[in-house]
């Protein structure tokens, strides 16, 4: 029997979360289990998470990490609960740092990832800085529970902070000594529907996987200005 036969899902009608993960494919979905049968299916599944991340930072050469959870105030806020000493992860010793019984994973981003991410909160700056740097959207791009990480080549001289930018609102940097989370990372959130990151798009080149960081966007961060 499979696991789809074997689990009941409840769907939130306000959002219309999707019930799975695919079997086939790396895109992880939303779905929150209410009930399981079967212990074993239970394993299965933790150590489906931890191969698909370890996938993930293999394809893209990624440093990265897991933790037992995260967990969401009243206010929304994301605390996330056990992270390691992530400073300590290098390229050399990341998948140390991964343990199947975990439901949250993350990355180190910056030089030793090799990428710069840029943390749009909401779909409304995505959109914004995706119509005025078009190439941006030919680059891996991760959907977030309420937006979207585009992951750019290593820039070295931007500074991680946090509303970056005059133009776009909302909008991040995620570059040297900083985390970010990543697929396949699901949390409780509002009305027991799972929140989740998932890969929203990659380059269409197999051997780019990150945009050059656009050096026009660059000299619009506010630490330029």
């Amino acid at each position: 029997m499979s696991d789809t036969q074997n689990t009941k899902f409840i769907v939130d009608p306000a959002n219309s979360c999707p019930i799975k993960q695919d079997s086939n494919s790396n895109a992880f979905h939303t779905g929150t289990r209410v009930h399981n049968d079967n212990n074993s299916d239970v394993a299965h599944n933790e150590d489906k998470s931890k191969q698909g991340f370890l996938n993930f930072c293999e394809k893209f050469n990624f440093a990265g990490f897991s933790f037992p959870k995260i967990v969401v105030n009243e206010n929304g806020g994301k605390h996330p609960v056990g992270i390691p000493s992530w400073k300590n992860i290098k390229q050399s010793n990341w998948k140390t740092f991964v343990k199947k019984q975990h439901s949250a994973f993350g990355i180190v981003t910056g030089e030793v990832s090799n990428v710069t991410v840029i943390d749009c909160d909401t779909p409304e700056s995505y959109k914004a800085i995706i119509a005025d740097y078009p190439e941006l959207s030919d680059t891996l791009t991760v959907k977030t529970p309420k937006g979207f990480h585009i992951y750019c080549k290593y820039e070295s001289g931007i500074r991680s902070d946090t509303n970056c930018f005059s133009r776009y609102p909302h909008v991040d940097m995620r570059n040297d000594a900083r985390i970010l989370f990543a697929p396949p990372t699901t949390y409780n959130a509002a009305l027991e529907c799972a929140s989740h990151y998932s890969i929203h798009c990659e380059s269409a080149d197999p051997l780019k996987h990150f945009a050059d960081f656009p050096q026009s966007l660059k000299q619009e961060l506010r630490q330029f200005n």
